[in-house]
């Protein structure tokens, strides 16, 4: 039994790394070693490759992509809306439906973060319609309102409140502004944001926003 224990442990010297040597072939002065083969093949596979960039897609292709962002926004997959909506605005900066399909986007991410707001906003401004920044604008406030709400985090109600108020006054604006008599919109998102204070029996608050630790 002693001799082959010994018989086997001589047959692993020579197949072992320590020392750097394999089979009993000893690794070239200077190598990586097999230490670093890992990273040696990470360097010569990426040695030569170009940097991943977006491609551009074509005017013509615009409307059949909002079509898709749209169904994106209503399969709750605003994240891939925006992206589409990225892709149509690099073609046509000014494409009207882009801006609000992809400013309604950053507004459904609002459950998560706050971050999407600034874009949302800077969207909204290049919106040549002053009913459509008045309008979206207000879709902003109130789904900043209904996130935080959600979060129930401290003081939520009180800045949900104020959210609230900014909405309501920016889809009285937009009604104002709205030449178009068949078209309620406005109204309906103003009486949205009344039952939501109802809902949540929320009232006008002693403090400012600004005394919160929410935003």
């Amino acid at each position: 039994m002693p001799q082959a224990k010994s018989n086997v442990y001589a047959r692993l010297k020579s197949i072992l790394i320590p020392n750097m040597y394999y089979r009993d072939d000893r690794w070239p002065e200077g190598s990586d070693g097999p230490q670093n083969l890992a990273a040696r093949e990470s360097r010569e596979a990426t040695m030569g490759t170009k940097p991943i960039s977006l491609k551009s897609i074509s005017r013509e292709s615009i409307p059949r992509a909002l079509d898709k962002a749209e169904r994106y926004r209503l399969l709750n997959e605003p994240f891939l809306a925006e992206s589409i909506c990225l892709d149509v605005l690099g073609a046509d900066p000014d494409d009207a439906r882009a801006l609000a399909i992809y400013a309604l986007s950053l507004a459904d991410q609002l459950t998560q973060s706050e971050a999407p707001v600034k874009r949302a906003l800077e969207a909204i401004a290049k919106m040549k319609r002053p009913y459509d920044r008045a309008y979206y604008a207000g879709i902003v406030a109130e789904r900043r309102a209904s996130a935080i709400l959600e979060r129930a985090g401290y003081g939520a109600g009180a800045v949900a409140w104020h959210h609230i108020q900014d909405a309501m006054k920016l889809y009285e604006e937009a009604d104002k502004l709205q030449e178009d008599d068949s078209n309620d919109d406005a109204i309906l998102r103003y009486n949205t944001c009344v039952r939501l204070l109802e809902a949540h029996r929320l009232s006008e608050p002693a403090h400012e926003p600004d005394d919160y630790p929410l935003e």
